[in-house]
């Protein structure tokens, strides 16, 4: 280890720094003096002077440029073709029940129940969000359900109590409602 360092010291010790590194450095040469061993033979060159070769090389003059106006693309129009308009009949109501006594279709914003029936009572339930509708009927209605896959309705459930059926709509989410008569039955819009 003492070898190393004394050689480190060594070499640190021997570089030299210059006060300006960027100036250039100043060399000095020794001029060594070799003896001459043998005496020069004169030689005799015969320089042949040449003929400078000039060729001559065709330059190609560019053809002016001539800028032609780009027109921008006409798109024609399709040619429209014409419907024949066909007889469309009027659609008929998508009953989801159709009972003995009532039948309950669903549109847009409204569901329709088209009954004689008196109704006696509709609340609103909430954990499931529920319609509840209450129908006077002294005769027995069978009872049913069905899930249903739209806008505002998940299912329907009807049931026959003493004196009365009801009518449950299972909602998606709670909506306000309003029950209004209609000489067909009734008719609930959200």
């Amino acid at each position: 280890m003492k070898i190393y360092l004394i050689i480190f010291f060594i070499l640190t010790l021997s570089l030299s720094a210059r006060e300006n590194p960027f100036e250039p450095v100043k060399q000095e040469f020794n001029e060594i003096k070799i003896p001459p061993k043998t005496k020069p033979i004169p030689v005799q060159i015969k320089i042949e002077e040449q003929i400078p070769i000039v060729k001559t090389i065709p330059i190609i003059k560019p053809e002016p440029k001539i800028e032609i106006p780009i027109a921008p693309k006409i798109i024609k129009p399709k040619p429209i073709q014409k419907k024949h308009k066909r007889y469309k009949r009027p659609k008929t109501p998508k009953f989801i029940y159709r009972g003995e006594f009532t039948k309950i279709s669903l549109h847009k914003n409204a569901i329709k129940i088209v009954t004689k029936d008196k109704m006696l009572k509709h609340f609103k339930l909430k954990s499931p969000n529920r319609i509840v509708i209450d129908f006077e009927r002294f005769d027995v209605v069978e009872p049913f359900s069905k899930t249903i896959d739209a806008v505002r309705v998940k299912g329907l459930r009807v049931g026959h109590h003493d004196y009365f059926y009801r009518v449950s709509f299972k909602l998606n989410k709670s909506y306000n409602y309003k029950i209004s008569k209609k000489p067909y039955g009734y008719l609930i819009s959200f």
